[in-house]
């Protein structure tokens, strides 16, 4: 799985088996995460076998995150995203399965406001 390592067993919210049902969602305006936090954002989607496929060597963009961002795919950490770097490319390496997926990103900040990527998205 190239680059990817696993999460350890103290961040079980990385886990793309962790009940998320009962979690806010977050819109465009509540992507600030407030001084010296961690906060978690996890999406799910789902892919088919054809679109699964397509994606074997695909990549994730993240657009800036302020202060840092650790980035997880099916529980794999596939990077980090740090002030002020305008969009970060992820190689996925294989990650992407059929069925659902599950992306998270661990947003930390200092002693500033911070926010979460403005935009997410996955090509081939």
């Amino acid at each position: 799985r190239g680059d990817a390592q696993r999460p350890g067993p103290t961040e079980p919210s990385l886990s793309p088996l962790f009940k998320d049902k009962d979690w806010p969602s977050a819109g465009p305006d509540q992507l600030v995460v407030k001084p010296n936090m961690t906060v978690v954002f996890r999406t799910r989607f789902q892919l088919d076998a054809a679109r699964q496929a397509k994606m074997k060597g695909g990549r994730l963009y993240l657009s800036r995150v302020i202060d840092k961002g650790v980035v997880y795919v099916n529980g794999w950490k596939v990077g980090e995203n740090n002030l002020y770097r305008e969009t970060t490319e992820f190689r996925l390496n294989g990650l992407l399965r059929v069925g659902e997926n599950v992306i998270a990103v661990v947003v930390t900040t200092g002693g500033r406001s911070g926010t979460m990527a403005k935009e997410c998205r996955i090509a081939p």
